[in-house]
């Protein structure tokens, strides 16, 4: 989309553009003008669906962990949540029956990186609510 309304301000710049009301210059800044506004618009748009959809995703991660820490003797959070803790820890959440499919389902649709930084998030959210 931002390749495309380059290519489209390129051509206004040089321009190309149909100026019935002002001199060609005036007419090919109003076209970069509206051509930011729109890269703008369906940027900020993409931003809020990736918002949208990180916001469902922590959720349920956070479900997966409320539910860990209240069986089998909780989450080990002793230990720094490094890449290799943080990746067994959310392992160990698609051992339990009752979030198995919810674990399956979101380290199907999740990026790794985006999942154990969520998951880290959300655990030293908790670690930091149960040392008050």
């Amino acid at each position: 989309m931002i390749a495309s309304q380059r290519m489209k301000l390129e051509a206004a710049m040089e321009g190309h553009i149909e100026s019935a009301h002002h001199s060609k210059r005036k007419a090919a800044r109003f076209r970069a003008v509206d051509l930011l506004a729109e890269v703008d618009r369906q940027v900020r748009e993409a931003v809020e669906r990736i918002d949208l959809r990180f916001d469902e995703w922590r959720d349920k991660i956070a479900q997966l962990a409320a539910l860990a820490a209240a069986t089998n003797g909780g989450i080990d959070l002793s230990q720094p949540l490094d890449r290799a803790h943080l990746k067994s820890i959310w392992s160990s959440f698609g051992e339990r029956g009752e979030g198995a499919n919810m674990y399956r389902y979101l380290s199907a649709v999740m990026p790794e990186a985006d999942l154990l930084y969520l998951l880290e998030d959300i655990l030293n959210n908790m670690a930091g609510h149960n040392s008050d």
